[in-house]
C-alpha cells in the first residue's frame, strides 16, 4: 500500500505509515462486512469522537440500530462522553461497571491526535539532530500556502527544543563522523529537560538507509536514565530528513495526548470489551498498536469508506465527501478506477 504523505499546516511533510505493511499483522478495514448478528454476542457501537460532538451508533444483539449525539466536553460530568453515552444506551448509571459480556466490541474514529496538532495541543518535544541541522524545522521547504506572497505568515509551531549531537552518516550509510555520546551532550540534554519533562525524539541523517547511529543513541538516552526515545527510522524509512523528523516530532507530541484518551475510554469498557481505533489508511487498528501520525486522516477515510459504501449500494462511481466539524473540516474524493484521496483542515481556516 505504500506510504501515504500529507501537509501539515505549517508546510512539513509527514510520513503516515500504511499500518497494513507491518509483517504479520492482520487490520480489518472499516468496510470490511459485520460478522453475523447473535443475541449472545451483546452490543456493538460504532462512535465518531469529534472536537465538538460525539456520534454514537449503537447495534443491538438482535440488529436493530440507536443513535446517540452528545457534547464532546462535558466539564460536570466525570468520564469520557462516548462512554456515558453507551452507559445511557444500556440503562446503566455513572456507579455501575458495564458488564462484560453485554458489549462486544467498540469501533472508534477520533479527531483527539488531530485537534490536539490543529490547536498545538501536544506534549513538548526534545528532539535530537547532527550537528549544523538545529534549525532543520524552522527553514523548512518552500511548502507554504501562497509561493508568492512578500510577506509569509507561518502558523504557530510546535513546542519543540532543538539539541545537535556531534556525529553523521554518508548517503551510502557509511560512517562519515563518529557518535560523540560524552558528558557534555548529557548536559546539554538534561538542561533542556529541566524546564519540564518532554518526549525526546531522535532524527539522524540517512538513518532510514543506516540507523546505527540513531539505534546507538536510543540505547545510550536509555542507560543514562534519560528516557525511551522515539527514533526516526522505526516511524519511517523513507529519504529525506525533514519528513522524518517532522513526522517524529509529530509522533512524540501526539503519542500522550492519544494514549491518555485511548487508556481512559479502554479502562471505562472493561478488558472484555473489543476497541478499535480508525487509521488513516481506512483500517481499524488496536490500541496497542496504534501509533498517534496513523490517526490524522482518519477522519476522511471513514468517511471515504462510508461514503463508499453508499455509493456503491446507490450506483455512483464518483463521489466527493464533505464533512465540517467544529475544529476540523475533512474533504475526501473517489472517483473511476478507484482513484482516491483525503485531505483536512481546520474549520476556521
Amino acid at each position: 500500500m505504500g506510504t501515504a504523505r500529507f501537509a501539515l499546516a505549517d508546510g512539513h511533510r509527514l510520513h503516515s505509515q500504511r499500518m497494513g505493511e507491518r509483517p504479520g499483522m492482520r487490520l480489518s478495514s472499516a468496510s470490511d462486512p459485520l460478522p453475523p448478528l447473535s443475541p449472545d454476542r451483546g452490543w456493538r457501537f460504532w462512535i465518531d469522537r469529534g472536537g465538538t460532538f460525539t456520534d454514537v451508533v449503537a447495534c443491538s444483539p438482535q440488529g436493530s440500530l440507536q443513535v446517540r449525539k452528545a457534547l464532546s466536553v462535558q466539564p460536570e460530568r466525570p468520564g469520557d462522553p462516548a462512554v456515558e453515552a453507551i452507559r445511557e444506551h444500556l440503562g446503566l448509571d455513572d456507579s455501575q461497571e458495564l458488564p462484560p459480556a453485554l458489549v462486544h466490541e467498540v469501533r472508534l474514529g477520533t479527531t483527539v491526535a488531530t485537534n490536539a496538532l490543529l490547536e498545538r495541543a501536544s506534549d513538548p518535544v526534545l528532539l535530537l539532530l547532527n550537528r549544523g541541522l538545529g534549525d532543520l524545522l524552522v527553514i523548512s521547504d518552500q511548502h507554504r500556502p501562497n509561493l508568492f506572497a512578500l510577506r509569509i505568515e507561518r502558523s504557530q509551531p510546535l513546542d519543540v527544543r532543538v539539541v545537535e549531537v556531534e556525529g553523521r552518516l554518508g548517503a551510502d550509510g557509511e560512517e562519515v563522523s563518529p557518535l560523540l555520546l560524552d558528558t557534555s551532550l548529557e548536559e546539554r540534554i538534561r538542561e533542556a529537560l529541566a524546564d519540564g519533562p518532554r518526549q525526546v525524539a531522535v532524527a539522524l541523517l540517512h538513518s532510514y538507509r543506516q540507523p546505527a547511529h540513531e539505534r546507538a543513541l536510543g540505547t545510550w538516552l536509555e542507560a543514562q536514565g534519560l528516557g525511551k526515545a522515539l527514533l526516526s527510522h522505526q516511524l519511517s524509512r523513507q529519504p529525506r530528513l525533514l519528513p522524518r523528523a517532522a513526522t517524529t516530532v509529530v509522533e512524540a507530541g501526539l503519542q500522550g495526548v492519544l494514549k491518555r484518551y485511548l487508556a481512559q475510554v479502554a479502562e471505562a469498557l472493561g478488558p472484555a470489551t473489543s476497541l478499535r481505533v480508525m487509521t488513516s489508511s481506512g483500517a481499524l487498528q488496536s490500541p496497542g498498536l496504534l501509533r498517534a501520525k496513523d490517526t490524522i486522516l482518519s477522519g476522511p477515510a471513514g468517511g471515504l469508506v462510508g461514503a463508499g459504501r453508499i455509493g456503491t449500494a446507490l450506483g455512483f462511481g464518483a463521489l466527493v465527501g464533505f464533512d465540517m466539524g467544529g475544529t476540523s473540516t475533512d474533504v475526501s474524493w473517489s472517483g473511476a478506477g478507484g482513484r482516491c484521496g483525503g485531505d483536512r483542515g481546520g474549520t476556521g481556516d
